[in-house]
């Protein structure tokens, strides 16, 4: 398996001044943080020291921390944003992507593309005939523009798969309630912009006091009460 170098020295201002070195083994090497606010300074920190001498964990560990600290959520949305930008999900999985499409099965661009050829129409149908992106969903950010007309190709923000195999949100996995009921709700009621869905945290852009916002937390956070929502 050829292995990927994630990136170069990754620099970020925000949400607070971060400085990250990499080691030529996708190492988180050594960092610096600075931040006026002293207890997200101190959550990112700790952060980035359990990924320091672990091998493609940086978003993962940032997800983690996010999942436990909503206090902070918008804040570490914002950097995990940030530093998603940078780095692909295969880059951090260090996925050889000329061969091997979905890490969590085994299933080959080549075979994502055989069943594209024969007349799967969207990533759910690859998914149920293959199981590509069936486990954690982060190749589904490639497997979606192998659809030239797709719908999802068009929606679906990269920042909404994360690598928690053990997520389940409205007993659906993170991006299969993104397709089937987020998206097509946001759609019908209008006002509303889907930025991400990280484990039971889900960040929109819109007016939280239009009649069409209230009417979508009410919906959506009736089929999962662990859910929260967060308006950017």
């Amino acid at each position: 398996m050829n292995t990927t170098l994630i990136a170069p020295d990754l620099k970020i201002n925000n949400p607070c001044r971060i400085e990250l070195r990499f080691s030529k083994h996708n190492e988180v090497r050594e960092f610096f943080v600075e931040s006026d606010d002293c207890s997200l300074k101190e959550l990112i920190v700790k952060t980035l020291e359990r990924a320091k001498n672990s091998k493609s964990q940086l978003l993962i560990e940032i997800e983690d921390t996010l999942r436990q600290n909503a206090q902070k959520s918008l804040e570490l949305f914002s950097l995990y944003k940030e530093v998603l930008s940078y780095f692909s999900p295969n880059q951090l999985m260090a996925i050889d992507t000329e061969n091997t499409l979905c890490r969590c099965f085994g299933v080959s661009r080549s075979e994502v593309a055989a069943l594209i050829e024969r007349g799967a129409s969207d990533a759910l149908t690859v998914t149920n005939l293959s199981k590509a992106a069936g486990g954690c969903g982060s190749c589904l950010s490639d497997i979606i523009p192998m659809f030239k007309t797709s719908r999802e190709e068009k929606v679906i923000p990269a920042v909404s798969f994360n690598a928690f195999k053990k997520d389940m949100v409205a007993g659906k996995r993170p991006y299969q309630f993104l397709l089937e009921d987020i998206y097509p709700l946001a759609e019908k009621l209008g006002g509303i912009s889907i930025e991400g869905l990280i484990g039971h945290h889900l960040y929109i852009i819109g007016d939280e006091e239009a009649m069409s916002s209230k009417e979508f937390v009410s919906q959506i956070t009736a089929q999962d009460s662990e859910l929260s929502i967060f308006f950017i």
